[in-house]
């Protein structure tokens, strides 16, 4: 582990259990940030089918964007349980914020790979929700660091997988 990820981890620790506030608001957004993205991408469609314009536009983004997460995924999985890293609350023995399978391994992040393979392609295709895209995309990396689930490298890395995937899709579909 880098003496990078170390700090950052040590930091986090600290600041854990200290503010419920702060507490509650990342966990909400590691557990529930995938499923924000899905509510994102129906509410374009939707928004889409009552203009009655863009809608085929509208589709073959979300389309895009959803194998890019997926896509992500099939690559970053058999790297992670390749690699084996013990998630930091596994290493420094301490229960996460978040439930999680201890034997499930940190590196790369499949969470911040998929957000960042979602958010790449919606706001390429769709400028206009570029604010709330980002921020949920790092809310969601954020939440993993925060509830103890991932180290920066590890969100780094599935961030960068996700990212390079949805450029390659990009390019297809232009």
């Amino acid at each position: 582990m880098t003496s990078f990820d170390h700090r950052l981890e040590s930091a986090a620790t600290r600041v854990r259990k200290k503010s419920s506030m702060l507490d509650a608001t990342f966990v909400f957004f590691a557990h529930f940030g995938p499923a924000l993205f899905f509510l994102e991408l129906f509410l374009l469609i939707v928004f889409a089918l009552s203009r009655h314009q863009g809608i085929k536009h509208t589709l073959l983004s979300v389309l895009v964007a959803m194998m890019a997460a997926v896509t992500t995924k099939l690559i970053v999985d058999p790297i992670a349980y390749k690699i084996g890293r013990n998630r930091p609350f596994v290493t420094y023995h301490y229960k996460p914020l978040l439930s999680k399978n201890a034997q499930d391994p940190s590196f790369p992040s499949n969470h911040a790979g998929g957000a960042l393979a979602l958010a790449t392609v919606l706001v390429a295709q769709f400028p206009q929700v570029e604010v709330i895209t980002i921020l949920l995309a790092l809310l969601v990396i954020l939440s993993r660091l925060y509830t103890g689930l991932h180290y920066l490298s590890d969100v780094m890395a599935g961030g960068l997988v996700g990212f390079l995937v949805a450029m390659v899709y990009l390019w297809v579909m232009r």
